[in-house]
């Protein structure tokens, strides 16, 4: 889920399209908090779903970003996918996976008919890490992550992805990740999350037989994309950051009440490109922060989905005034050796804003499994 070698190359092309471009220079996070802020005030939470909108995300009125509003997708399953999108653009319709062992392919289709594949034998790929030291510490099978572009036109198209699979069989296999495409001349991006995999059919085509009483706790791992401004309460106000950040992902489902929630903590933050208001760009480094991302319970659907507009952000260090955001999410269609789906997996989008005037919109997936993952 992580964008690694040469990653700075293809984040300035994205801040190319965000704001104008300037020299390099050299230094630590933008974010950092210019001093300790009180306790966080109590959040006011506001629903997006497919026709509203998020606050539009500037970095101030000299040094405008996207113009207009990024909208927000409902989830589309089948797997999990949502994107935050320009108005000249549309929401997510779809996301189709493939993976041979050697061969990955991700394609996107939205609802008004356009879209792109990235495929790792057609367009630029490199593998950045892998299983070949230690497997993925969430279910003990072989991975491998990293990242394709494709370039068409004025549009480019970039995918970060992590890939387990089965020991027994390739084909039984996860990805998840997130997506950035965005052309300068129409002046248009569009930044999603998705999973996909053996266990995550098209609800309609799923077999489920979900536990009627007990619970399971699902631990694993989140990670996405952000685009952040700076205000008074950072250490270098008017700055814009794009970048990555994980964390650790827990969620807990209750299928005597049918209900799940969970959060993401541990998050860290950077990985990416900071611009100064003097057009002065460097990377940013990767720091630990104190935010969490909480996913407030919601139902759980026959079909096994799960989707609620209730995501909120807190922390110690920043005095969070206004978060929103929303979480999609399928079971695994395989059951544990105690019965219950062995994994859970989704996407989210989040936005939040502080009193110092920071902000920061961001989109990723998450990933848990039981302690009986087999």
């Amino acid at each position: 889920m992580v964008l690694f070698i040469r990653r700075s190359v293809i984040l300035s092309c994205i801040l190319f399209l965000l704001t104008a471009c300037g020299g390099g220079g050299g230094g630590s996070s933008a974010m950092r908090p210019s001093e300790p802020q009180p306790p966080p005030a109590m959040n006011t939470q506001t629903a997006f779903g497919e026709a509203g909108t998020p606050p539009e995300f500037s970095a101030g009125s000299s040094r405008p970003t996207i113009r207009g509003q990024l909208k927000q997708s409902p989830p589309a399953f089948g797997g999990v996918a949502m994107n935050l999108y320009s108005p000249n653009l549309a929401p997510v319709r779809s996301v189709d996976t493939t993976f041979t062992g050697d061969r990955f392919t991700l394609s996107v289709r939205r609802t008004n008919g356009s879209g792109f594949t990235l495929d790792t034998d057609r367009h630029y790929a490199e593998v950045v890490s892998d299983s070949t030291t230690t497997p993925n510490l969430v279910t003990e099978r072989p991975f491998a992550t990293g990242y394709m572009v494709d370039v068409s036109g004025s549009r480019v198209a970039i995918a970060g992805a992590t890939v387990e699979w089965s020991n027994a069989d390739v084909t039984d296999y996860l990805a998840g990740g997130y997506w950035v495409t965005f052309d300068p001349e129409a002046r248009s991006v569009d930044m999603g999350a998705f999973i996909d995999g053996t266990d995550y059919p098209t609800p309609r085509d799923a077999a489920y037989t979900l536990p009627v009483t007990g619970t399971a706790t699902y631990n694993g791992l989140a990670g996405g994309l952000y685009l952040a401004s700076a205000g008074t309460d950072a250490q270098q106000p008017g700055a814009l950051a794009i970048g990555e950040y994980r964390g650790r992902a827990t969620l807990t489902a209750d299928f005597g009440t049918m209900r799940i929630g969970g959060k993401v903590d541990q998050i860290e933050a950077g990985g990416g490109l900071i611009e100064l208001p003097n057009g002065t760009q460097y990377a940013a480094a990767v720091e630990a922060t104190d935010i969490e991302m909480i996913f407030r319970p919601v139902s759980i659907n026959q079909n096994g989905t799960f989707f609620g507009d209730n995501v909120d952000f807190t922390s110690r260090t920043y005095n969070i005034i206004k978060s929103l955001g929303s979480w999609a999410g399928q079971f695994s269609t395989v059951e544990d050796a105690r019965g219950n789906p062995r994994a859970a997996a989704g996407t989210n989008t989040g936005y939040l804003e502080t009193a110092g005037g920071s902000r920061a919109v961001l989109t990723g997936a998450f990933y848990g499994a039981t302690e009986r993952f087999e």
